[in-house]
């Protein structure tokens, strides 16, 4: 799942793996952070910190915030503490009942 959010914002940010490579200080390869990309290596969390700061984002947002759900399609749903105020209790509950309903609150990264 960090993968697939570092590849996110790197190309939201439209960086090439290279672009990221020379932005981190060349601490890692490029394809040591495909790797990372494609889920075949795991990052030291000093790396994913330089990683973030490169891409101009906060550490935890790698690892998802909080309140926001990540579908298998990459998609994410914000939650709100009212839209579980119905007493389902878990945003993945919320949003298994709920998708089809609140398709407008899907945002790409």
């Amino acid at each position: 799942m960090v993968g697939e959010r570092l590849k996110r914002f790197r190309l939201a940010r439209g960086m090439a793996l290279d672009d990221l490579e020379a932005a981190i200080g060349e601490l890692v390869s490029k394809q040591t952070l495909s790797k990372y990309e494609r889920g075949k290596m795991r990052a030291k969390v000093t790396t994913l910190n330089q990683i973030a700061a490169a891409l101009g984002i906060k550490f935890a947002q790698l690892w998802g915030e909080p309140n926001q759900v990540v579908m298998s399609s990459g998609l994410l749903i914000p939650i709100s503490s009212r839209m579980l105020g119905n007493g389902i209790g878990s945003p993945i509950a919320w949003v298994r009942k709920n998708r089809s309903s609140y398709r407008v609150l899907l945002l790409k990264c």
